[in-house]
């Protein structure tokens, strides 16, 4: 069996004011290993508590500025890539994250459809009592709007890194990416009820 690498993650990844108040004195290095200094401050965002901007305080005692993006975590160490290597190791790890949950939950939804459908069709037939098609009708309702909250939030972090990942245009990760968000595009962002939507995917069908 082939044993794969480890995934490396950025600190962009991470979120909560705990995890960041344990990371403050974590030492830094170089992508050669050279030790650049610690990390002195960062900066979080108030909604969702991930990082906005990390300081570091280098061995000659000035303070750098660096985005999360480009501070990745190997082996229990902070190494602060350059632009260039950041980037491929986005595609590699965070990217490729990335696709496997927006499939996920492009799956989730395709199935809530499929389910409504279903549903339409038994009470449209007198299978089921209009109290019963109501009470399973809001169910699958409500797991719709969590699925689509998570791809809310997960479209909003796209949108943050959006400098570092739609630039890489060529990537087959990201154009597998790009392949799910059209997908589920009218759904998260239109301003169509759940019952219109079906109406038009029936028609479509």
């Amino acid at each position: 069996m082939t044993e794969q690498a480890p995934t490396l993650r950025t600190l962009a990844s991470f979120k909560g004011r705990r995890f960041f108040n344990n990371v403050l004195g974590v030492k830094v290095y170089s992508e050669e290993g050279d030790y650049i200094g610690f990390i002195k401050r960062v900066i979080l965002k108030k909604e969702d508590e991930s990082v906005k901007r990390v300081f570091i305080k280098k061995v000659d005692g000035k303070i750098l500025s660096t985005d999360p993006h480009l501070l990745i975590v190997n082996d229990n160490r902070l190494i602060l890539a350059s632009f260039s290597s950041a980037n491929r190791n986005l595609v590699d790890s965070e990217l490729s994250l990335l696709v496997r949950e927006f499939k996920k939950l492009s799956d989730e939804l395709e199935h809530i459809r499929y389910n409504i459908l279903i549903l339409d069709e038994r009470y449209f037939r007198g299978q089921i009592s209009k109290e019963e098609y109501e009470v399973e009708r809001n169910k699958l309702e409500k797991e719709r709007a969590r699925v689509l909250t998570i791809i809310r939030q997960k479209i909003k972090y796209l949108e943050s890194s959006k400098s570092y990942i739609f630039e890489l245009h060529d990537s087959p990760l990201l154009l597998k990416l790009k392949e799910f968000l059209e997908k589920i595009e009218i759904e998260v962002y239109g301003e169509m009820s759940l019952e219109n939507f079906i109406s038009v995917l029936t028609l479509v069908d």
